[in-house]
């Protein structure tokens, strides 16, 4: 199980182990909204060594067009290592939802989201009262 916090502005917020192309641990907000695994910041993909491809143009939820890069990563989800496709948007150029950490890895600003796609085959509780969160694989898939 992935456990996680609400933090002061209500986000839902989960650790996730990053091991390639560098370790790190990101802090990312849940967002079932975002089809893309996981959305990081240009700035944060270059600290973290992620290959991006050529830009290509993406519809965001509030409408508007904006080029985005696409990317690759390994993460340990549940234990195990899963390459994930990585979202990246521009310097200067967030998403609507999306935090926005662009001088560098803030503690207060969550590093990016984590998209749907990533959290089809688990189960996700979060308690608003006790402000946990909890991402949770089912027994059938042995996590």
């Amino acid at each position: 199980m992935l456990q996680g916090y609400l933090d002061q502005a209500q986000r839902a917020i989960v650790r996730i182990e990053l091991t390639s192309p560098k370790a790190a641990t990101l802090r990312l907000e849940i967002d079932t909204g975002s089809q893309p695994q996981i959305c990081i910041h240009e700035d944060l993909a270059d600290q973290l060594g992620v290959v991006m491809s050529k830009g290509h143009r993406a519809t965001f939820a509030d409408g508007k067009s904006r080029t985005v890069f696409a990317g690759a990563a390994t993460v340990n989800w549940f234990g195990n290592p899963l390459d994930v496709e990585v979202l990246v948007w521009p310097r200067g150029k967030s998403p609507a939802a999306a935090p926005t950490s662009g001088q560098g890895r803030n503690r207060n600003v969550p590093d990016g989201l984590l998209g749907r796609s990533l959290l089809n085959s688990t189960a996700l509780s979060i308690d608003y009262v006790n402000r946990r969160v909890e991402i949770s694989m089912p027994a059938s898939q042995g996590a």
